[in-house]
């Protein structure tokens, strides 16, 4: 018997090699049926995997998905996954507390493109929110969120950029835009209320990859009468960590 081997450590692993591009999503007596494992052993291992990030709980389930932590060891990868197919259980669950429609996008241009969305059970005012959906930088809480985590330089190429297609109205809402980054640089978030619909108040973070070269942005808000500024920065802190773990997972083959 090797003395060396950490037969637990093994199990673990064992548990985390279950899951494949067929195998999804799993529940704590399909582990036990895959590995041969007791059930018992099966879910302290489960739960040790669950604190640690490794595994993640779907929402209003028993099952369970590989966690995003799990990029380091190159598992994403090997399931084909994008990082809107990552980032949806983490998303679903920050619903799931929170009931608002949060959002994940990327900028193209001068507008940002939704990748993932979760919807809450609140109403909200009808909008293009499907994944591929497209709304203005300048104009919502995601966009609001990207310039303030953008590099210096960028940020100076947006505000150019805009102005030179929104003569009109480019004054009013960059001073908007700019006394909300104030107090982003105090707390971490934007506050964007009204910014995209008078009647719809949100907080958005930017998702930063560890080394600074990707950035993405996330949002989360619904109806001003329920999601009020003291709601949205009571949430906010919760919305930033959210956007940390999705950034650990901006490795290179994410991008």
């Amino acid at each position: 018997m090797d003395r060396q081997f950490v037969n637990a450590l093994a199990r673990g692993l064992g548990i985390l090699r279950c899951f494949a591009p067929e195998r999804g999503a799993l529940s704590v007596t399909e582990i036990a049926r895959i590995t041969g494992d007791p059930q018992p052993t099966v879910w302290r291992l489960c739960h040790t995997l669950l604190e640690l990030g490794y595994l993640t709980r779907i929402a209003g389930s028993d099952r369970f998905t590989v966690g995003i932590p799990c990029l380091t060891l190159g598992y994403a990868v090997l399931n084909g996954k994008s990082f809107g197919e990552l980032a949806l259980p983490y998303l679903q669950s920050f619903c799931a507390d929170f009931d608002g429609t949060i959002l994940l996008c990327g900028r193209d241009g001068l507008d940002m493109v939704y990748l993932q969305r979760c919807l809450g059970t609140s109403p909200v005012i009808p909008a293009n929110t499907r994944i591929g959906g497209r709304v203005p930088i300048f104009a919502s809480a995601t966009g609001w969120a990207y310039v303030a985590g953008a590099r210096d330089g960028e940020r100076t190429e947006l505000f150019d950029a805009y102005k030179q297609e929104h003569r009109a109205g480019w004054s009013a809402t960059t001073m908007r835009l700019k006394k909300a980054m104030v107090a982003y640089e105090r707390t971490g978030w934007m506050m964007a209320l009204g910014a995209h619909h008078p009647d719809i108040n949100s907080v958005g973070v930017p998702v930063r990859s560890p080394d600074g070269e990707s950035l993405y942005a996330l949002s989360c808000g619904g109806l001003s009468s329920t999601f009020t500024p003291r709601f949205l920065n009571a949430l906010a802190p919760s919305l930033v960590e959210l956007a940390s773990t999705l950034g650990g997972a901006l490795s290179p083959a994410q991008r």
